[in-house]
């Protein structure tokens, strides 16, 4: 294996693992929230979280396809930078605010695994990480409009 092989291949470990901490967020999120906006959210939080988890799979499935063992321990899991907040029962705010977080984490991680699988000519891995970093930037939009920090074209 040439040293580019295994720069892409480990590149996508933390791409699994802050997804699939993102979609445990959301789905926290979605069990736990609190407050006057509470079915709002949570309707919110479930539709990040299932539009994330039809990547899982798919990640999943193009990992081992590349012979790369898929890591989903609860240890691997809590190496990400993703952070969960303590006590589950939060406002809608500190919910968007770590989805916010994690979806940037998520970005970043997917960013560079497609940059290393680019560089080692890796087309089909590289069109799976364009589909999940345009996810990414609908979770951004839908996170943001929730904030109102979005306006709508005149």
């Amino acid at each position: 294996m040439t040293e580019k092989s295994l720069d892409y291949r480990e590149s996508l470990l933390p791409v699994f693992r802050d997804l699939r901490n993102f979609i445990l967020l959301a789905e926290q999120a979605h069990w736990n929230v609190v407050g006057d906006d509470f079915y709002q959210l949570h309707l919110l939080f479930e539709r990040l979280r299932d539009s994330n988890a039809e990547f899982v799979d798919r990640l999943a499935e193009n990992m081992r396809s590349q012979f790369i063992l898929v890591l989903n321990s609860p240890t691997y899991l809590m190496t990400s930078d993703v952070e969960f907040l303590e006590d589950p029962k939060q406002s809608g705010e500190a919910y968007l605010d770590a989805l916010h977080a994690a979806n940037r984490v998520l970005n970043e991680s997917a960013e560079c695994a497609s940059k290393c699988c680019t560089e080692c000519c890796k087309s089909g891995l590289v069109n799976m990480l364009g589909d999940l970093i345009e996810q990414v930037g609908k979770n951004y939009y839908l996170i943001e409009s929730q904030r109102g920090l979005t306006k709508q074209p005149k």
